[in-house]
């Protein structure tokens, strides 16, 4: 019971600290317009990292840019 007891908890314990995966949305408004960048079922630090990618993308193309991670 006791070793029941302790897994159950440490399964809990993982559980509660394992990154959740969701849609987000990376908005970017580009030389006056605003595009939209879908991101299905990803971890939101590897959203906002290709949201900034997208935008040094734009920026190294010349445009000004801006982008937003929601």
């Amino acid at each position: 019971m006791k070793k029941l007891l302790t897994i159950l908890a440490l399964s809990i314990f993982v559980l509660a600290f394992t990154s959740c995966k969701k849609d987000f949305t990376c908005e970017c408004t580009v030389d006056g317009d605003t595009q939209n960048v879908e991101y299905k079922s990803v971890k939101k630090s590897d959203a906002k990292k290709s949201c900034e990618d997208v935008e040094t993308t734009w920026k190294g193309l010349g445009a000004e840019a801006s982008c937003n991670l929601k």
